[in-house]
């Protein structure tokens, strides 16, 4: 949300007047706020949240990051420490991410709670829709998916997003995306998120550096041991294709398996399963199995004749 207006302090991503009001589950990122040319103007703030009047806010299990303030001269006000967040009456602050009024942030929470400086809204497997149903199928202007910012997953090892499984019991049953949210350990911020970790268990995958995060794959550096797959609550996924490098030349890829000991539920590559909450699949390996003939000195070629012998003479008794 962005008021084009130039010659006036315009709002960021929410502006309230004279009000209170309680922000849950709120994901407020990629919006600026501009000082007003006018002689008026003096310093904008609240790029994500600004307020007018008397206003009483309380924050709870939102993530306010990446917002900016602009100042007359179009540029970003980088040592504004109000780049986010305008509020003087701050009545609770619990479970948010980022936020400033007043008080440095650290740079690097865009990125770690997002997977990218530059998040972007998506589709990210939402069916909720808005606009004008008249254009449903031929106007994605006048009717269309609500997109929502994808968040990093945390498996404590891989990757550590802020925002997955930070909020504890969730104050809302659903994210945006209409999807229920864990009961125990539910995320910060608009959506709610489960993974797949897929562990090589010694083993890696040949793949490129990836880009930046879309939602739906994340995984480090190039040949990585693990893969986490990213979806929702009572989501599908597809079972991820065997490591392509073996830790053991000597075994094969069996089966995906919630144990690694291989003794849990067991899952082939390509079958499709159920997220019921964060998981982790590991890589189950079995020996590759050889004949090895003994011919006591005799070349192997032998045995197999005196069989072909023998079949054809029995053959000839009936």
């Amino acid at each position: 949300m962005q008021n084009n207006d130039s010659y006036v302090d315009s709002g960021g991503g929410i502006s309230l007047y004279n009000t209170k009001a309680t922000l849950i589950n709120n994901t407020i990122t990629n919006n600026k706020s501009e000082t007003g040319k006018s002689i008026l103007s003096l310093t904008q703030r609240g790029g994500g949240i600004s307020i007018g009047g008397s206003c009483a806010v309380a924050l709870k299990n939102n993530i306010i990051v990446g917002n900016y303030t602009y100042n007359k001269n179009g540029v970003v006000d980088t040592n504004s420490k109000y780049n986010n967040v305008a509020i003087p009456n701050v009545t609770e602050s619990i479970n948010n991410i980022g936020i400033d009024n007043g008080n440095a942030i650290d740079p690097d929470d865009v990125l770690n709670t997002f997977g990218t400086t530059t998040p972007e809204l998506r589709e990210n497997e939402s069916s909720i829709t808005a606009g004008d149903i008249r254009w449903q199928g031929s106007n994605n202007n006048g009717y269309s998916i609500i997109e929502t910012v994808p968040i990093l997953p945390s498996d404590g090892s891989v990757v550590s997003g802020l925002a997955h499984n930070a909020a504890g019991t969730p104050l809302l049953p659903q994210g945006q995306r209409g999807f229920t949210r864990h009961s125990l350990n539910s995320d910060t911020g608009s959506i709610e998120a489960m993974y797949v970790k897929f562990d090589g268990n010694g083993s890696t995958w040949s793949k490129p550096q990836m880009g930046d995060y879309d939602g739906t794959e994340y995984y480090k550096g190039i040949d990585p041991n693990a893969i986490l797959k990213v979806s929702y609550v009572y989501g599908t996924l597809v079972a991820e294709d065997p490591p392509t490098t073996r830790y053991d030349a000597t075994s094969r890829f069996k089966e995906w398996n919630t144990q690694l000991d291989g003794l849990g539920t067991s899952y082939k590559t390509g079958s499709t399963f159920t997220i019921t909450g964060d998981t982790i699949l590991y890589s189950i390996f079995a020996p590759i199995n050889k004949v090895v003939y003994d011919g006591n000195g005799n070349l192997a070629v032998w045995p197999l004749l005196i069989l072909k012998i023998t079949f054809s003479l029995i053959l000839q008794q009936f």
